[in-house]
This record gives C-alpha cells, sequence and structure tokens, in this order.
C-alpha cells in the first residue's frame, strides 16, 4: 500500500497504548481549527446556559495543512467529542460546516450533561479523507 502499511487484518492481543495529546477544548461558537481537530478529544463547557453552540468544521485545506503530507485518501481517525456542560438540557453542542470540502453525515448534535437528559453527552466522529483537502465526517457513536 504504497508504504503507508498493508491492506489486511491485524490482531492484536493485549493492551494498545497510544500517545495522546491533552484534550482540546471549546466554549463558544467558533470555527475549529485543525489541532483541535486532530487532538482526538474535545471537551466542551458551555460560557452560557440554556443556548445551542456551534462548532464550525474547518476548511478542508486548514485540515490537510495540520496533517502529514503521507496522509492517503481513505486515511481516517476519530474524534470524541464530550458536552461537559450541566446548566441547562438546552447546552448542546452542533457540529457545522461553511463550505463543500467537509461533507457531515448523522447527528451532529452533542446532547447536554443536565441532569434531566438522558442521552450520551458524548459525540464519537470518525473524520475521513476523501480526496485532496476532502474530508467525511461521520457520526459513529
Amino acid at each position: 500500500k504504497n508504504g503507508s502499511g498493508i491492506a489486511g487484518i491485524i490482531k492484536h492481543e493485549g493492551m494498545v497504548l497510544a500517545k495522546q495529546p491533552t484534550p482540546a477544548t471549546a466554549t463558544a461558537t467558533a470555527t475549529l481549527t485543525a489541532a483541535q481537530v486532530l487532538a482526538r478529544i474535545l471537551v466542551c463547557t458551555h460560557a452560557a446556559s440554556g443556548a445551542n453552540v456551534n462548532l464550525v468544521m474547518p476548511a478542508g485545506t486548514v485540515i490537510t495543512a495540520g496533517l502529514p503530507t503521507s496522509l492517503e485518501d481513505d486515511d481516517a481517525w476519530e474524534l470524541t467529542i464530550i458536552n461537559v456542560g450541566t446548566n441547562s438540557a438546552a447546552d448542546t453542542y452542533t457540529i457545522t460546516t461553511t463550505d463543500g470540502t467537509v461533507v457531515l453525515t448523522g447527528s451532529m448534535v452533542i446532547q447536554s450533561n443536565h441532569s434531566s437528559i438522558t442521552s450520551a453527552n458524548i459525540g464519537r466522529f470518525r473524520i475521513r479523507r476523501t480526496s485532496a483537502d476532502n474530508y467525511a465526517v461521520y457520526r459513529i457513536g
């Protein structure tokens, strides 16, 4: 596979350890940076109560600039977003996009951690490079 690994199955028994940088954070509506998207964990805390906050995905060119040049089409990574807001049930976060270089699939709403909410306050997403400077974001959990 052009030196980037082998196609097939990798069987591993035991614990797998990976280096995890300090989780990125967000509080208010903003366009995410490449560093936030690549941190693998994004912890969100509402600055105010009772409103949705939009997390705008960066343009594909911005994501590409933060990645190694060896990244190929169909390479992917996961991003877990944790909403620790507890002030109101309406303290949700929604992933949005402003251009066609990032396509969103599935529910992009991460619920509040308020005591009245029964669904998970965590969203797991797989981000896949589909072609040069283009990405797909899939809700997987």
